[in-house]
This record gives C-alpha cells, structure tokens and sequence, in this order.
C-alpha cells in the first residue's frame, strides 16, 4: 500500500541514518533548504522528479520509501524523537509520534529566563498536559494557572494560551494532542 501521509517523516528517517544535514541534502539535488523542510514537515508532497533525486542520494527506492508498513512504531528510542528548539520562547520540544493513532506527545522543556516572545497560540487539537518538573506557568483564555509536578491542564481546540517559565528551574512537561489530520504536526 503506498502511504504519502508521513513521506516527509521517511526522508527525515533515510537522511539521519545517512548521517546527512538537510542543507548537505539540498546540495546533492538542487532542491532549497526551505522546501526540503517543508518536506519533512509533512506540509507539502514531491513531485516525481524531486522524489527521484531525494531517493538516489538517500539510497532508497521510491517504492520502499512510499511503501507504509502500517504498523506504526512500537519503540521510539530517545535519539530518534524529533526535538524542535525554540530559543526566542527558551523551549526545546520532543516530538513523539507512534503513527498508530491520532495521538502525538510532546516532551517540552522550558528554561527558566525571560521569554524574547510572549506569543499565545490557538491549536486545531484537544491537548493535555502534564508537568513532571518545576513550575510552570499557564494563561489560557485570560485566566492564569501556576501547575506543580503533578498537576495536569486540558485545552480545547481553539482556546489560546501560552506556557512560559517563572521560576529559577527548568520545567519539563509532558503533552498530548489529538491529531485532526494527517499534517497536523
């Protein structure tokens, strides 16, 4: 069955086992940076041409990398968790996804420090979470919450909040969103 909901996440995966940067992959093909990321953001589709060219320097057929397995993972092994870095928000997120389901985890360390940007968002997804250590702060449509390790929040869709660190440690959290679509995160 050929499966192009996660490509991205695949080239991702045959690119790091390669041992290769994105910008040294775009070297090799021609193709930018920026597009390549979107790539594997899993928010745009190759064409034929540009996957044939990501295949030949990843050695891997187009048909291994389109094929889905449909199993999903059942261990993901800490140096395989995408880690997204937010330094302007003093956030490092972990993304885990098992794609068996329409759930994705989220581990979300936040350094203690003044944020540059004070950004509230609003998400598509349900998401809960959990902190494990340190305080963290949270405003969630106008109202402030202080959770301690413990202690667990829900948001709805749509709601906007901001999570942010007011202390003097790092906070680690865990999260859980309900994916909507396949491209969500």
């Amino acid at each position: 069955m050929l499966d192009i909901s996660h490509l991205g996440d695949r080239i991702r995966s045959h690119r790091k086992k390669k041992l290769m940067t994105i910008k040294t992959l775009s070297q090799y093909t021609g193709l930018s940076v920026g597009y390549l990321s979107t790539l594997e953001q899993n928010k745009t589709t190759p064409n034929i041409e540009n996957l044939a060219k990501i295949c030949e320097i990843l050695d891997v057929s187009i048909t291994d990398i389109l094929q889905m397995d449909g199993s999903g993972s059942v261990v993901i092994q800490k140096k395989d968790i995408r880690i997204d870095e937010y330094p302007e928000e003093n956030m490092s997120v972990g993304i885990i996804d098992f794609k068996k389901n329409n759930h994705v985890l989220e581990y979300i360390t936040i350094k203690p420090g003044e944020a540059q940007k004070k950004q509230a968002y609003r998400h598509v997804c349900e998401e809960m979470g959990t902190v494990l250590k340190g305080v963290m702060s949270i405003d969630i449509e106008g109202d402030h919450y202080e959770l301690y390790p413990g202690d667990s929040v829900y948001i709805r869709s749509g709601e906007c909040h901001r999570i942010y660190n007011q202390t003097d440690e790092d906070i680690l959290s865990l999260w859980v969103y309900t994916r909507k679509s396949d491209n969500l995160l």
